[in-house]
């Protein structure tokens, strides 16, 4: 970057999205949103708008600060019945955005199918507003007062998330076959002898992502030079193995493969010709 575009920086949680921005004239904003790359907030309704020559109703977005009104224009706003309309104008004003949101093709207050407009029940209804986009891409805009379907201008865009760190703590993670040195079959079960309970008579292990261990006959030494050649066919067997079990997703890590990676590289495209989806091998971790 040479100072002239948006710096934006975006963690993704596990429901929330916190998002701080510096303009190019160094002003700092900050926005919160929904993971999934919605904005929830207050809608309460302020009159009409005739400004785009048919009256259609207007509500104060409490939620938002004003700066981010350029970029609503062309959102797609959703109400808690899950109706959808979108934003035809926006602007700010007493720290908060004012939109023109409207039915379309039906009179303000009812929808497609003639019901009361959820939006019209309450004074303070609230409702989603999504670009159609993922969570950054969504600050970026709001940040940046750009509209859906405008170009992004220059920009440094860094993101940082727990997504990984969540669904390990919670458990959530699909099962992972793992696929080590014949030999070593062991060592997740044995692990680092680390117990969530240290007295626990019977011990309760750390949750891992790896349900099932697969054996790779073949060895290099630490200079990285061939000590039992790779045994391809027992791989594409333990592939088979671990594919009859349902596993869809593999970790190869053997000896020393930093140093010299073509055994698990090789592994790799068995695993693949094999039909498992997704493939990590520790020379390329």
């Amino acid at each position: 970057m040479n100072g002239d575009g948006w710096r934006i920086g975006v963690d993704i949680g596990g429901t929330f999205a916190d998002c701080v921005g510096i303009a190019p004239d160094g002003t700092r904003r900050r926005i919160k949103i929904l993971t999934d790359g919605r904005v929830r907030t207050l809608a309460t309704r302020v009159g009409d708008s005739t400004s785009i020559g048919t009256a259609h109703p207007q509500y104060a977005l409490t939620a938002l600060p004003p700066w981010a009104a350029p970029a609503l224009v062309g959102m797609t706003a959703v109400a808690a019945d899950g109706s959808e309309r979108v934003v035809l104008d926006a602007y700010g004003a007493n720290n908060c955005c004012v939109a023109t949101i409207p039915w379309a093709g039906v009179p303000a207050g009812q929808n497609s199918l003639g019901r009361v407009d959820s939006l019209a029940k309450t004074d303070s209804p609230c409702f989603d507003l999504k670009s159609g986009e993922e969570a950054p891409v969504l600050a970026a805009r709001l940040m940046s007062g750009t509209p859906p379907g405008m170009p992004l201008g220059a920009l440094e865009l860094r993101v940082g998330t727990t997504r990984g760190t969540n669904a390990l703590l919670e458990g959530n993670t699909d099962p992972v076959a793992a696929f080590v040195n014949e030999g070593l079959d062991g060592l997740f079960a044995i692990g680092t002898q680390q117990r969530l309970g240290l007295f626990d008579l019977v011990p309760r292990l750390p949750p891992t992502v790896v349900r099932g261990v697969f054996s790779v006959r073949g060895r290099r030494g630490a200079d990285g030079n061939i000590t039992i050649a790779l045994d391809e066919a027992h791989v594409r067997s333990e592939a088979r193995r671990a594919r009859a079990a349902g596993f869809r997703h593999a970790a190869v890590a053997l000896l020393h493969a930093p140093r010299a990676p073509h055994d698990e590289l090789q592994v790799a495209t068995i695993l693949h010709e094999e039909g498992f989806e997704r493939v990590a091998t520790s020379s390329g971790v």
